[in-house]
């Protein structure tokens, strides 16, 4: 998967879920949806987890010509990582 379709793919994740708000203990409760805004503040905070995790050794990551990025050697793949970032923040 390309940078931009995991940008659009983790932003719908956030999307899809739907979560309870219960107003001033009255146990009245509705389901909300998250905002595309929020979605977008939700996927950031998720790479940025993923890139500060990540063990980096530049010389073992190769990106195919089709813009995907592959694991050489088993290391992980933090420019992938970057370019997603890059892309979530221009949707």
């Amino acid at each position: 998967m390309i940078p931009k379709e995991k940008a659009e793919q983790l932003i719908k994740k956030y999307l899809d879920i739907d979560w309870w708000i219960t107003e001033n203990y009255d146990m009245e409760d509705w389901l909300c949806d998250y905002t595309p805004k929020e979605a977008k503040e939700f996927a950031l905070i998720a790479v940025n987890e993923i890139l500060e995790t990540t063990k980096v050794k530049w010389a073992t990551q190769r990106k195919l010509p089709n813009g995907e990025w592959r694991l050489w050697k088993g290391v992980t793949y933090k420019k992938y990582w970057l370019e997603v970032k890059q892309e979530i923040e221009k949707l």
